[in-house]
Formats: C-alpha cells, structure tokens, sequence
C-alpha cells in the first residue's frame, strides 16, 4: 500500500522535476547545516574574545598594582613610569578644566639652559618640561610640569619654568635651533621641527630652520597629588579622578583607582 502511494507520487512529476526538488532539499540541508557550524563558530569566538577582554584588564590591573606597590620604594620615581598615563588624558583633562581643545602634546620638551641663565649664555644644555599642551584654536601653550610627589616640588624647578615661559615660543624656538645645530645626534630633533612645522611655529627650507616668531606667552601648569593652596595653575590629582569618571574605559577606570591612592604621602604611616 505504502508502496503505491509513493509510486502514484512519483508518478506525478517528471524527471526532471524529481532531480530539481532532489537538488533544492540537498541546498536546504546544505544552509541548515552550515548555519549550525556558524553558531558554534561565532560562539567560539566570542568566548575567545571575552578571555582576550578578561586577559586585557588582568593585565591592567597587574600593572597599576605595581606602580602602586613600587612608588613606596626609595628609588622609585613614579613620574617617569606614569607619565604615559596622563598624556593620553591630557586633552580631556585641559578640555574640561581649562575649557580649551588640545591640538598637540610634545613630551619632555627641551629648553636651552643657555636662553635663561645669563652666566651661561653658550651653554647649549638643555632642561626638559614635561609636557608642552598647543591649542591652536585658543592659540595658547602650557607648559606642563608632572609632580606624583607633593614634596618633590622645587623653587629651582619654578624658576625654570617660569623663566621659559617668558622667553615666549619665539625665544623658546630660537633656543631649541641652537641646540639643533650644535647636536650631533639631529634625527630625534628632525622628528621634533616637523611636529613644531606643522603647527607653523618654525619653516624649514633645505637645512635651514626659519622661526616664524609666535608670540604666544606660555602659562605653566602643575600636575600634582593636591591643590592646598586652591591655586588656578594646579590640577590635582582630584581633578582628574572628575574627569576620568566620565570616560567609559577600562585603563580610566583602573587609573582613577590609582591616581586616588598616589593623594597619599608615601611618607607618612
């Protein structure tokens, strides 16, 4: 019986009809399967990216905690090891605090001794400000100075700064080109000129080096654990635990953790 019915079935299509709805559930069975292995693939990867994402903020958290536990040590100087952290904030930071849009950050930016200290006018040695902040649409410059220490703040260290920033970024500029020509080792401040030509501070033409005399007077600002004296060039280490606390990222994250236990005197028990 069951055998007639499927050969009155059959009977009803042609040949070619039967090799065609053969060829359609092969394709069916085909996607079906394929989707299937799909899922599993795309859960596969998916559980690969999350350890990746848990191994990522492992290793954040690895880091911060030896810059936490290491800081207490006598040697250790935090800032040198930290300073990267702030610099990738360093526009956010100036954007809220400051209201002013960061269009360039150049670290440890030289200054010649020899434009500053009248004794030693030939002196083509050269100190270095931690920061230097451009806004070229509030066409104003900091000079960043980072403290992770609120003792380590000196009087000779002021001097410097605020002595750089009256050479304003003409003088600043005529200072780093002497030392240009005096180095011998030109590629690093080769890197540098074109970063300051781009902001049109400097032109250069074949070998020479034109100062285009920007008369922007720098401001200094110090970067440390607390602003006691609630002074208006201080951003404490509160500010920024503020700022960080809006921006959805885990090393902001971690760093606001960080930054709140460097407030604390290494010093003190």
């Amino acid at each position: 019986m069951n055998i007639q019915a499927n050969t009155i079935f059959l009977s009803n299509y042609s040949c070619d009809s039967l090799i065609n709805k053969y060829h359609a559930f092969l394709k069916t069975q085909l996607v079906k399967s394929f989707l299937k292995k799909q899922n599993v693939t795309n859960s596969c990867r998916y559980n690969r990216v999350g350890k990746h994402i848990k191994i990522a903020h492992m290793t954040i958290d690895k880091l911060f905690d030896l810059l936490d536990d290491w800081r207490q040590l006598p040697a250790y100087q935090l800032e040198r090891r930290a300073d990267i952290f702030f610099a990738l904030y360093l526009d956010k930071i100036f954007e809220k605090i400051h209201g002013t849009k960061v269009d360039l950050v150049i670290p440890e930016f030289p200054v010649r001794v020899g434009e500053i200290a009248e004794k030693l006018p030939e002196l083509n040695k050269s100190f270095k400000i931690d920061y230097l902040v451009f806004s070229n649409s509030a066409q104003k410059v900091f000079l960043v100075e980072l403290k992770t220490d609120q003792r380590s703040l000196r009087d000779k260290q002021d001097w410097y700064l605020e002595s750089a920033a009256k050479l304003k970024i003409s003088g600043l500029i005529n200072g780093l080109i002497k030392i240009y020509r005096a180095t011998k080792q030109k590629n690093k401040y080769d890197r540098l000129l074109e970063k300051l030509e781009t902001i049109k501070w400097i032109n250069r033409v074949d070998n020479e080096i034109k100062n285009l005399n920007c008369k922007i007077e720098p401001e200094v600002i110090y970067i440390q654990p607390m602003n006691i004296e609630k002074s208006k060039n201080i951003i404490s280490f509160d500010d920024i635990i503020t700022v960080l606390s809006e921006i959805n990222d885990p090393i902001a994250e971690r760093f606001t953790k960080s930054l709140d236990k460097w407030k604390i005197d290494t010093n003190l028990k």
